[in-house]
Formats: C-alpha cells, sequence, structure tokens
C-alpha cells in the first residue's frame, strides 16, 4: 500500500541533457581558445605589437601545445627582443615537434645572434662605448653565420640560411674594418653596412595566411594545427 507524499516527480527532461552540454560546451571551448588566441597573436605581429602577439601565442599555448604554435612564439619574442623567452620557445618547439624543426631553430638562433651583434654595434658606437663592444658584435656575427651554417647542413639546399652566411661574412669583414680603423679618422665614415638578414618567414606569407584564417571562421572539421606558413 502506498503511503501519501512517497511518490517522487519524474525529473524534467532537460535535466538528463546537461551533462552532454557541458561537454559540448567545453569541447567547444577548447577548440575556440587556441584558434581565436593564435588569431589575434597573428594580427598583432602583422600589425607590429610584438609584445602582444607573445601574451597571445602564449595563451594559445596553455590549451594546445603544437610545432607551429611554439615557432609563433619564438618569432614574436624575437621581435620584442625577449631572449630568454625566444630561448624557451625553441626548447619547448624541439620537445614537441620533428627532427627537421632542429634546422629551424638554428636558423632563428641566427637571427637571434644577428640582433644582438645589431645591439653590441650601437653601444659601440655610441658616446661611452663600453669595453669589448664592438669585439662583442664580432663574435655575435660569427655566432649568427655558424647557426646559419649548421640550419643549413640539417635542412640541405636552403637558400635563405645560405644568404645569411653570405651576409654574416659581409658584416664580419665590415666589423673587423671598422676594428682596424682610427675612430678619430674620417675614412672611418666611409664603410657601408650590409643589408639585414632573412628572417625564416615573411610579413606577406602571415597576411595571406592570417586572410586565410578569416574565411575560415567556423570551419566544418578540426581547428587548424598550422598557424603560418613555413
Amino acid at each position: 500500500m502506498s503511503q501519501a507524499g512517497s511518490t517522487k516527480s519524474p525529473a524534467p527532461w532537460w535535466l538528463a541533457w546537461l551533462p552532454l552540454g557541458a561537454a559540448v560546451l567545453c569541447a567547444w571551448w577548447l577548440w575556440r581558445a587556441p584558434y581565436g588566441s593564435t588569431q589575434a597573436g597573428v594580427e598583432a605581429y602583422v600589425a607590429g605589437d610584438a609584445a602582444a602577439a607573445v601574451v597571445h601565442f602564449q595563451d594559445a599555448l596553455t590549451t594546445q601545445e603544437s610545432a607551429a604554435a611554439w615557432k609563433n612564439l619564438a618569432l614574436a619574442a624575437l621581435a620584442k627582443e625577449d631572449w630568454e623567452q625566444v630561448d624557451a620557445a625553441l626548447a619547448g618547439l624541439v620537445s614537441s615537434g620533428k627532427s627537421e624543426d632542429l634546422a629551424w631553430r638554428d636558423f632563428l638562433l641566427g637571427n637571434v645572434a644577428w640582433r644582438q651583434s645589431e645591439r653590441a654595434e650601437a653601444q659601440a658606437n655610441g658616446p661611452i662605448p663600453p669595453a669589448g663592444a664592438l669585439e662583442r658584435a664580432i663574435a655575435l656575427t660569427e655566432s649568427a653565420r655558424e647557426a646559419w651554417l649548421a640550419a643549413e647542413e640539417e635542412r640541405g639546399l636552403w637558400e635563405e640560411a645560405a644568404a645569411n652566411v653570405a651576409l654574416a661574412d659581409e658584416r664580419i669583414a665590415y666589423l673587423q674594418g671598422i676594428a682596424a680603423l682610427d675612430p678619430e679618422g674620417p675614412e672611418s665614415q666611409k664603410l657601408p653596412p650590409p643589408p639585414p638578414p632573412v628572417e625564416p618567414e615573411r610579413e606577406d606569407e602571415m597576411m595571406q595566411q592570417l586572410e586565410r584564417m578569416k574565411k575560415q571562421q567556423v570551419p566544418e572539421k578540426s581547428p587548424p594545427t598550422e598557424v603560418l606558413d613555413w
């Protein structure tokens, strides 16, 4: 015999769908978070805001690690001249990437050394140059050359790396020529500096990639894992 108040009303039908809805929402967020952060990072990078790009790429890596994501962070950190962040990004690239990414790492290390050599040369040309600044600029350029040589050997027939090795040779001769001149002499102003090195990617390629990303705001299958064209 049933007792009054002992029967329970059935749960609303929509409660059964809550776990599924929560799972779908979580999956959407995990997919969308790295994709949205990556797009924001690319936009900031192309706009010249390296600091913002670093923040966005770091955010993308918190939810999804990939070789492309580590490369993005390394490039943005290079533009920001945050050498510690570059090293951390390249370490992440090596740990999560493939063997062919070692060449890309060495290429970027060459660009880092080149940038640092430019800063050392600027110090040497300052009003109160620190001792050994010009020699440090030469040593860093030699390090850049060795890194690009290593990248070329690892990848094979890398025209950009070979071109940068040639530029490093020019710069070493240029800096050694300055070191041999009398800094007070008029001839010290006659040596033209070499052009800058080639970067491991070009801005026009990033712009093309950005346009493709805008056209694929809601892809049918899965979010892109490759962000930039290498």
